[in-house]
């Protein structure tokens, strides 16, 4: 939940004389796998400054006033300790060189500076002339990291920078962060004029890159397989049989759910014993849920999973059940019921916040919690952000509760290492097309810090109006999202229920939830990948093509596991045709793609007649690309795209298992050439045939998609005329007749690549008109 307000502290905490050391209160068990000092051979040291040479591609740099360095493991880097790279030095009195297989070091042993610290890389694939200095400026096509939230966020915010970059190069600074003491708890860094950095070299390597990262900061782990099903969550205060009977008329509509999301009207808020705003509370609100451990028990036997959200900022008050338990815990005075204030650097208070305070809401029912901690980077003690604390604490607990695997919190995100601890939680979302067109970009970009368990509030939650569309639409993107939460704001007009919806949106909305659930094991295989090979779920598409310009232009399209590339529709259908478009290059451009070489062929351009080397382009650019595409047109409701994909799919698979000498379908006429051109030619007048009633079929819609279907079905005609011709020992005619076919599809091929070229630029260069023609129809035709 968001807006949350500061509440009040006008009670002063209470004195406490606590032992700092984290096993007195209990919190060694918090300890986790790390290997933070670097081989001494890794190292090149001088009386201020420190460089280590982690990894062929990854170079730190230290400086330090007093020449002390620091080992321990901070919240990003919490392994350095690698097997030695290769690496030379070169050093005179004023001069120190280090030269790796990726970059060369020049540095003149003063504090750094833009003069004195030069960085070049020498990477083939890195662009020319690039280069770094220590506090210069650089415009190196950085391609963005994630946001702490989107609270507020109507549209785009800044993402800040990841470790990817188009110059092949990237820095991190590390010089604020958290620091881990390695007995269980955390500490602040040394004060003083401190740098401490990471120089990633990688040139187009990005998933190289990001094992590094990996290797430096952890793995990203496993997400429980329950988690990647539909979560259910709305700020409203429910009582227990109001949710009940909410989930139970889910599950009588078919529409799964995995996850039981309490906001927080499940404790204490508005009632008169609550001594500070409302947002914080550990006491169950025993008007809404009068048996909340039986309630629990009856959302555990309908296979739900629950979290419930927490407020931390305004501690543990008197008024709650739990705060002699947790004063108790902590030693502390509670003869004028003085608040517990929210203390999270202190060791003691952080064993009884999660030990005892938790625990006992844990014991009687709660899965895990959602963090809702919206306070700023702030604490007691500088350098210390909360939210890194309770993440990291909240994490490590749970994991320890469920035997090492398996743990999971919901919260914001902290900064780089947070992957560590999934899944996000992106804030409060506002409800607008503006932030639905952001969000797949959002998410996307979060891979370059290796964050990829984002979840978002899955049809907006505050401000905006309701719209059926839009919720549709950010439905069917959060499917194909990490994490598939829907969550709405406690007015009536913005519910997420599908049987809220109009008709055409609640079919829709019932069919996406269902799919949902349907590719869990296919998420889940990819959650494996993603923490055995460090590639997360969602990936843009310049991680697997580097070298392609457009793979950086098609910011909302993304890989999702393996085997599927989604372009969600974050735009309003037009009003005339009834339809929605995103830039795909998919489809368009296998069929372009495909087309334009068979005409060739067929035109003999060069005296290429023999189109068997295009078998490849038919089984896999064509069919399988376009078959695909087909899918995802019907999941949509593009009825007409789906018919259309998959029918060319279909032709093309046909045509190339014809020219396949293992299918036999050629030897099987012998030498009977002219039966073999007769069933050629029936094979192809029936597909124009076909291909007509897609003309007809088009005839409302725009010139462009009209002339494809118009010239590929003259094309079809002469061809199928050609082979009829070369049947009869017509062969001149038979040639004359394939070549004009050639010419025909030839232009088709071209009207194909001006329409993937307007679907490619429409957004961000120029909208290329088509030539709409609905308006010469009564009746525009609805593909859904």
């Amino acid at each position: 939940m968001g807006g949350a307000s500061i509440s009040s502290t006008s009670q002063k905490q209470r004195p406490i004389v606590i032992d700092s050391s984290s096993s007195k209160h209990g919190m060694d068990k918090y300890k986790f796998p790390s290997d933070p000092v670097a081989h001494k051979a890794s190292t090149i040291t001088g009386s201020n400054y420190r460089f280590t040479v982690i990894k062929p591609s990854v170079l730190r740099y230290e400086w330090s006033p007093d020449g002390t360095f620091e080992d321990r493991a901070s919240t990003f880097a919490i392994n350095r300790k690698f097997d030695k790279p290769d690496y030379s030095v070169k050093e005179t009195e004023d001069l120190l060189e280090i030269v790796t297989p990726s970059l060369h070091l020049s540095y003149d042993k003063k504090r750094f500076s833009p003069n004195g610290f030069l960085v070049t890389f020498i990477n083939k694939a890195t662009l020319w002339g690039s280069e770094w200095r220590y506090g210069g400026e650089h415009d190196g096509g950085n391609l963005g990291g994630t946001a702490r939230t989107l609270d507020g966020v109507n549209g785009r915010c800044d993402v800040g920078d990841g470790i990817l970059s188009r110059s092949g190069f990237a820095n991190l600074d590390d010089s604020e962060s958290m620091l881990f003491d390695g007995e269980g708890f955390v500490a602040p860094r040394k004060s003083g004029d401190r740098i401490d950095g990471y120089l990633f070299s990688y040139g187009q390597d990005y998933k190289g890159a990001m094992r590094d990262y990996h290797d430096i900061s952890g793995k990203q782990p496993l997400v429980p397989r329950w988690a990647l099903g539909n979560w259910w969550s709305r700020y409203h205060a429910y009582n227990d049989k109001e949710y009940l009977d909410l989930m139970d008329k889910f599950e009588d509509q078919k529409i799964p759910l995995s996850t039981a999301v309490i906001d927080m009207d499940w404790h204490l808020v508005h009632e008169e014993q609550v001594t500070h705003t409302g947002w914080t509370g550990y006491t169950w609100n025993k008007s809404l849920f009068p048996d909340h451990v039986a309630f629990c028990k009856d959302l555990h036997e309908r296979h739900l999973k629950i979290t419930l959200n927490d407020h931390p900022h305004a501690g543990v008050h008197h008024f709650e059940d739990l705060y002699e338990k947790v004063a108790k815990a902590m030693g502390y005075d509670t003869s004028d019921n003085a608040p517990i204030l929210f203390t999270p650097t202190d060791p003691n208070f952080m064993h009884a916040f999660l030990n005892v305070l938790h625990r006992s809401l844990e014991e009687d029912g709660c899965d895990f919690w959602w963090i809702d901690w919206q306070q700023g980077p702030y604490s007691r003690i500088p350098g210390l952000d909360p939210l890194w604390l309770l993440n990291h604490f909240q994490y490590l607990d749970d994991s320890i509760q469920r035997n090492g695997s398996g743990a999971i919190i919901f919260s914001r995100y902290g900064g780089p290492g947070s992957h560590r601890y999934p899944v996000g939680f992106s804030g409060d979302s506002i409800s607008t097309w503006e932030s639905l067109a952001f969000q797949p970009e959002f998410t996307t970009t979060a891979s370059n810090v290796g964050y990829g368990w984002w979840s978002h509030d899955i049809g907006g939650h505050v401000a905006g109006s309701r719209d059926d569309e839009l919720a549709t639409r950010w439905t069917q993107y959060g499917v194909f999202s990490p994490i598939m939460r829907l969550h709405s704001s406690n007015s009536e007009w913005m519910g997420k229920e599908p049987w809220g919806y109009r008709d055409e949106y609640a079919a829709i909305l019932r069919h996406f939830m269902r799919l949902r659930h349907r590719l869990v094991p296919y998420i889940y295989t990819m959650n494996v990948n993603a923490a055995a090979s460090d590639e997360p779920l969602v990936q843009p598409l310049y991680w697997s093509h580097p070298g392609r310009g457009i793979a950086y232009d098609l910011r909302n399209q993304y890989t999702f596991g393996l085997s599927l590339v989604v372009r969600p529709v974050t735009g309003r259908r037009d009003t005339r045709t009834n339809l929605a478009s995103e830039k795909t290059a998919l489809p368009i451009g296998a069929f372009a793609t495909t087309l334009t070489t068979l005409s060739l062929s067929l035109m003999e351009w060069r005296g290429v007649t023999i189109t068997n080397v295009y078998v490849g382009n038919f089984f896999f650019i064509a069919a399988l690309g376009l078959l695909i595409s087909a899918q995802w047109e019907l999941s949509v409701g593009n009825g007409f795209s789906y018919t259309v994909y998959s029918a060319f799919a279909l032709f093309y698979a046909g045509y190339a298992a014809i020219l396949t000498p293992s299918f036999g379908i050629v030897d099987a006429y012998g030498d009977d050439a002219a039966q073999f051109n007769n069933a050629l030619g029936f094979f192809m007048i029936l597909w124009s045939v076909f291909v007509l009633t897609f003309f007809i079929a088009s005839l409302p819609s725009n010139l462009v998609f009209i002339a494809i279907f118009a010239l590929v079905d003259v094309g079809f005609i002469l061809v199928s005329a050609s082979y009829f011709a070369a049947a009869d020992g017509s062969h001149s005619a038979s040639i004359a007749l394939k070549k004009a076919s050639g010419v025909f599809c030839f232009l088709a091929g071209l009207v194909g690549w001006y329409l993937t070229l307007h679907l490619l630029i429409k957004d961000d260069l120029y909208e290329l008109p088509l030539g709409d023609t609905s308006g010469y129809f009564p009746k525009t035709r609805k593909r859904n």
